[in-house]
């Protein structure tokens, strides 16, 4: 399976935040019932606005992930060479020579995965703009940027082929060789020559000027509110 990373843990500390400042909310209000001095009830009031604008900046981050295709693609066991599972985001997998103009990429998504792309639409990139992949030695992977829907990858040698995969607008860490994409026990790693995206997907932006005003305009009402009830 793929893995998941950047952006991703934002999830995962935005609903923390989110059952902090709830929990938090519910631990004032019953400590109200018991009448605390008010100097006590206006630190933890305080406090609980600050978690609620920060819980209000965390949901405004933007939500695109990057996937880690891994540095190969593995698609036979090692040991007993039974075809394994691909990522689900792998859409096609087609052996022969990768197309190669944009118009002929936009084709082969069109016949594989049915879309309805124009040479226009397909945004390609060679070899030598590739990071990584004129050193010596190659990287054994490269990214590809978020905000895609689809992903062409052509791979190149006497076992030559060609990938798709969906991204739906998260970026992508994709394995620099073919091995072993195409052929059962084969132990050459052909490399990438080109890859296309196509489809661009928006992505939330992170706040802006306006959006962390507004958050810090709520948090300052609530603090003179605070003063008032003390």
């Amino acid at each position: 399976m793929p893995k998941l990373f950047g952006e991703a843990n934002y999830l995962t500390k935005s609903a923390l935040l989110s059952n902090r400042c709830t929990l938090y909310v519910r631990f004032v209000t019953g400590l109200a019932r018991h009448k605390l001095p008010p100097a006590a009830m206006k630190y933890m009031s305080i406090r609980m606005i600050m978690v609620a604008a920060a819980v209000g900046a965390m949901n405004l981050v933007a939500m695109a992930n990057t996937i880690d295709f891994g540095e190969d693609w593995d698609r036979y066991n090692d040991e007993t060479g039974a075809e394994q599972s691909l990522p689900p985001e792998v859409k096609a997998v087609v052996a022969g020579a990768p197309p190669s103009s944009e118009a002929e990429i936009a084709t082969f998504f069109n016949n594989h995965v049915s879309t309805e792309f124009a040479a226009s639409a397909i945004t390609k990139y060679d070899q030598e703009e590739i990071p990584g992949r004129l050193d010596v030695p190659p990287s054994t992977q490269f990214l590809v940027a978020t905000g895609w829907q689809w992903l062409l990858v052509g791979y190149d040698g006497k076992q030559a082929g060609t990938v798709i995969i969906q991204l739906a607008g998260d970026g992508a860490l994709v394995p620099m060789a073919s091995y072993d994409l195409f052929l059962e026990n084969d132990t050459d790693k052909f490399l990438v020559t080109h890859y296309a995206v196509a489809g661009p997907v928006e992505i939330p932006p992170v706040p802006d000027g306006g959006a962390t005003l507004a958050l810090l305009g709520i948090a300052v009402a609530g603090l003179a509110l605070v003063r008032r009830m003390a």
